[in-house]
């Protein structure tokens, strides 16, 4: 063996010289990490790494899994389901050091995005739009399904461990240290003790909700909290894995790299792209179209809809549950999961996978409508997702069982959601109408449903790029998404130019937000009438057909200008004065001329003058020469000129721009004017016209 300093080390190490030989005794006895897993299911159903079931009946967010070592840690969230019978997972964040990708279908909203990528430790890949993979920087990774059916859409989180796990985890996975009956240790250290691994709420008196209390965090600790996001500690740069490979001239040299992962699977080698990429072939053009602002509005607004509650009953738990049914109901879930899913083979490659029907039967006993085949489907993507990851890390199992290999090699976890072909390894081949971005859930003869826009409605140039305005959809945008976009300006003046429809292809790279592209360049100069609002009525369609009903978004400067799209109302901020277009606070000086400044209670539309006089050499005794002298008395001669000229210009303004809501109130409505004393006198309508 070869030891040698690498890197920053102490120097003790660098003098350090190995004389005599050294004999090291590997022991594989700490191999509790392989083969296993812990998950969230279905409403949810979870398992610990170390093997014990339960059931989690509350909403809000949760610790799922946090390193004891590292700064990670995978938080989901859960929020009412089936008709409030239940409660699902919607939610997940998952976070190495700065690093933090969040997937969240909750609230009737879906984002998905790499919210930080500040470290570059954390990876992903996106298989299609209902499906993720992440891994983090020592191995471990994460699965996350999203199953929409017609009475529930729960999101399945799968979390496969690492040798750096071991002893070194906590939450709702438990402490993974091989044992499963201590693994409900709450967060403040005290235990609910477990009397079977697989925990039956009617026999226990209910669910442990005191443990899974324990690791509901607050808004301060949320991961979906901006405040905390801006806060998150960086991953430490000294942690480095290193291995030692063999050159082809038979000595070795150190190669190291902050995630292990790298060496141990490709992630290249994995079908869909990377998570958070954001080119696609589409995008020819250079457009900034994902925006730090929008996103940080959009986790505000999930933590304003998200409500806590401190539990949530199950009637028909409490009704109806026994062993019989229990019994019955396995029965049927294995007939279905060995018929439809492999379950047999699944069976075979892990226990895990083939303990679904555990889950599906719980499901199946309070399932509200006797017929319906959530429960079942839900369980058959549980079960080739389980057993598909863990032959995939089994060689032993590879070895010994290839054409049980080959067969979750080549299968589609979420069957091409019966609107395409497998063609192996969770790609598909789709139908026509059908779009491969969602793997073929998404018909794109549907129109699809607008449910939220940038800003809801707003995006403001001077916090944000506006090169691209966001419309999320309800049930997913595809490849093939098309923005038709009327585009209507705004003036000062109270002129209105309305421009040609045009249509634009959409950026759609996550499956759910499609990007427009604004396709004008409007004029927003100082002039005597000043562009202020630009507002977009866009529809969505996923064919160049079918298109959504159009939604407006303006782009304005939203620091004192507010648009109401129905009326074509602006109001401004009696704070503030609006000049030459532009925002201005009140009592805010005009940075070209130090005696101008705002007074909204004097003008809302022109600079005041408060009579200061500009420093003069009089101030300061010195000869000044004739050569100095004459090039001042034209300075001070242009000064004078440019000082009449604002004055003439504001007095113009004055007149044409009390269109708008000063501090009286007053306010002008397109296509007519209504005045209100004592505003100025104005023109009964304003001009409107339409560009080619």
């Amino acid at each position: 063996m070869k030891i040698e300093a690498f890197g920053e080390v102490d120097s003790f190490w660098k003098k350090c010289k190995l004389r005599t030989k050294i004999q090291v005794v590997v022991r594989d006895q700490d191999h509790f990490w392989k083969n296993t897993l812990c998950y969230a299911t279905n409403d949810p159903r979870l398992k610990t790494f170390d093997g014990q079931y339960y059931s989690m009946q509350q909403e809000g967010e949760f610790i799922m899994y946090k390193h004891k070592q590292y700064p990670v840690e995978v938080q989901i969230e859960t929020e009412l389901c089936n008709g409030g019978w239940a409660s699902c997972t919607c939610g997940v964040s998952v976070r190495a050091g700065k690093d933090l990708f969040v997937v969240n279908h909750c609230h009737d909203d879906h984002l998905v995005a790499a919210v930080n990528t500040a470290d570059g430790v954390l990876d992903g890949v996106q298989r299609s739009s209902y499906s993720q993979e992440f891994y983090l920087p020592y191995g471990t990774s994460i699965q996350v399904y999203y199953f929409v059916s017609t009475w529930w859409s729960p999101m399945n989180v799968y979390i496969y461990p690492s040798p750096a796990d071991m002893n070194n985890v906590e939450g709702l996975c438990g402490h993974f240290n091989g044992n499963w009956s201590d693994d409900f240790v709450h967060r403040n250290g005290a235990k609910t003790q477990s009397q079977s691994y697989y925990w039956r709420w009617w026999w226990w008196g209910g669910d442990p909700v005191d443990f899974s209390k324990s690791w509901q965090v607050s808004d301060d600790e949320s991961l979906l909290n901006p405040d905390r996001i801006a806060k998150l500690s960086k991953w430490n740069e000294e942690e480095q894995y290193c291995v030692c490979p063999e050159k082809l001239d038979g000595d070795r040299e150190p190669t190291c790299h902050r995630r292990e992962a790298d060496s141990c699977a490709k992630i290249e080698d994995k079908p869909g792209k990377r998570f958070g990429s954001l080119k696609t072939d589409r995008d020819r053009r250079s457009v900034n179209y994902l925006d730090e602002h929008d996103i940080i509005e959009r986790l505000h607004n999930l933590m304003t809809k998200r409500i806590y509650k401190r539990s949530i009953s199950r009637v028909k738990r409490e009704v109806k549950a026994s062993d019989d049914n229990y019994d019955k109901a396995v029965d049927e879930c294995q007939q279905y999961l060995n018929a439809n899913c492999n379950g047999a083979d699944a069976a075979s490659a892990s226990s895990i996978a083939g303990n679904t029907s555990n889950d599906c039967a719980q499901d199946r006993m309070v399932d509200e409508n006797a017929d319906s085949s959530a429960a079942t489907e839900s369980a058959c993507v549980s079960t080739k997702s389980v057993a598909k990851e863990i032959v995939e890390r089994d060689i032993e199992f590879q070895a010994a069982n290839p054409s049980v290999t080959q067969k979750f090699e080549q299968t589609c976890v979420d069957n091409c959601h019966g609107n395409g072909v497998c063609k192996g390894n969770d790609t598909c081949e789709c139908y026509g109408g059908f779009d491969p971005l969602s793997n073929c859930k998404v018909n794109v003869s549907e129109p699809p449903e607008i449910i939220s826009t940038t800003g809801g409605g707003v995006c403001n140039p001077k916090m944000k790029a506006c090169e691209a305005l966001r419309y999320t959809t309800k049930h997913g945008c595809s490849v093939e998404s098309v923005c038709k976009v009327t585009a209507k300006e705004f003036y000062q003046s109270g002129n209105k130019v309305t421009h040609e429809t045009t249509y634009v292809a959409a950026i759609c790279d996550n499956g759910w937000d499609a990007y427009c592209p604004i396709p004008f360049n409007s004029r927003r100069k100082r002039s005597v009438d000043p562009l202020l609002v630009v507002e977009y009525e866009t529809a969505i369609s996923n064919n160049n057909i079918s298109f959504s009903i159009s939604t407006p978004v303006a782009v304005l400067d939203s620091t004192c200008l507010l648009f109401h799209s129905s009326t074509e109302v602006i109001t401004i901020d009696p704070q503030y004065c609006l000049i030459a277009g532009t925002c201005v606070l009140s009592g805010e000086r005009d940075p070209g001329n130090a005696c101008s400044y705002c007074s909204p209670d004097k003008d809302t539309y022109a600079w005041q003058t408060d009579g200061c006089d500009e420093p003069t050499s009089n101030k300061t005794p010195v000869i000044i020469g004739v050569a100095v002298a004459v090039p001042l008395a034209v300075i001070l001669f242009v000064t004078v000129a440019i000082i009449l000229y604002k004055k003439h210009k504001s007095n113009k303004i004055r007149t044409e721009s009390s269109l708008y809501d000063n501090v009286m109130r007053c306010h002008f409505k397109y296509p007519t004017l209504r005045v209100e004393k004592p505003c100025y006198e104005m023109p009964s309508s304003p001009n409107e016209t339409t560009s080619e």
